[in-house]
């Protein structure tokens, strides 16, 4: 599968995923599928307000951005009315890496630092109800915006210094959950810590990322 093949069908829409306007990077967010409707309007107003420091187009008011969320979410829809097969697996692995005791964060955070922030609190909440954590995994929102644009997905990964596991374990032991569930997995560089997943069409429709409220293929 070549970079074009591995675009998603959003890319067929009037508003497609891009880096560089506004609307592309609405088209995004929505693509990958985890914010809510109004968490993203309350995000993309902030940005909206003070256009020129971020994108091309004109300041926008938060009733434009709010009529400009619900275009795309309309128009992604549209185009992606069930998931792919490459998307779904992806859902299952991460909650497979819960079930194994490795905390997962997908497509949070801007930094690695926040990531990690976020995971802690997760796995402090695996704890409390009784699940053995021994490891985390991770994707921030930038390696989400590659998965859209490119359909490749780096995923980090490492341990809690008091779980027993070396991260060379985990690594594999993540490698293994995803290529259980049939995706691409390149040889992860233990070194740099970080897995390659692709090239993979990721695909889901914008109802959130619950399984059972994706449309399957």
């Amino acid at each position: 599968m070549d970079r074009e093949s591995s675009r998603g069908r959003y890319f067929n829409g009037a508003f497609p995923p891009d880096t560089v306007t506004f609307a592309g990077a609405i088209a995004l967010k929505v693509a990958t599928g985890v914010d809510q409707r109004d968490a993203l309007v309350e995000g993309f107003t902030e940005i909206g307000a003070e256009m020129s420091s971020f994108f091309p187009e004109p300041n926008m008011r938060p009733d434009e951005v709010a009529h400009l969320v619900d275009l795309v979410i309309r128009d992604h829809n549209a185009q992606v009315t069930t998931a792919s097969r490459e998307a779904i697996a992806l859902l299952e692995a991460f909650d497979a890496m819960t079930i194994a005791g490795i905390v997962y964060s997908f497509a949070e955070g801007g930094d690695t630092q926040d990531v990690l922030e976020d995971i802690g609190i997760s796995a402090r909440t695996l704890v409390d109800h009784g699940v053995a954590v021994r490891g985390y995994c991770f994707a921030h929102a930038g390696d989400a915006d590659e998965l859209i644009m490119n359909g490749q997905l780096a995923l980090g990964y490492g341990i809690f210094a008091e779980a027993g596991s070396t991260p060379e374990e985990i690594g594999k032991e993540v490698a293994a959950l995803l290529r259980e569930q049939g995706l691409p997995v390149r040889p992860h560089l233990s070194a740099e810590q970080r897995i390659i997943v692709g090239p993979m069409i990721y695909e889901i429709p914008f109802t959130g990322m619950d399984l059972e409220d994706i449309p399957e293929p």
